[in-house]
């Protein structure tokens, strides 16, 4: 959450067989533009950052795209194997902006 604003992450659990596509959306709310992170945690293993909008769009089969009309960042993949089993979570932070140097 940022000072008010919320992220939205609507489906709790997804049960997929290996071969299926995934598709995770994320909703938020923020008064500028902001950075948006998708985070892996998968068993056995340190959580970590996946993706984010102002970097790599794809990675592993995985993708990301901002909908910035509809405040929201879509998590895809063709085709799931057994080994992307995990948590996967989106994150959003406002940019900051910087201050008038007039």
């Amino acid at each position: 959450m940022i000072h008010g604003q919320t992220v939205h992450q609507p489906l709790p659990a997804l049960l997929l067989s290996d071969g299926d596509p995934l598709h995770i959306n994320c909703t938020f709310t923020v008064s500028v533009s902001p950075y948006l992170y998708w985070y892996t945690h998968y068993y056995n293993r340190a959580p970590g950052m996946l993706l984010y909008n102002y970097g790599t769009k794809e990675i592993h089969g995985f993708k990301a795209k901002h909908e910035k009309e509809t405040n929201s960042y879509h998590l895809t993949k063709d085709q799931v194997e057994l080994s992307d089993s995990g948590m996967y979570y989106c994150a959003v932070q406002r940019l900051a902006r910087c201050p008038s140097s007039e």
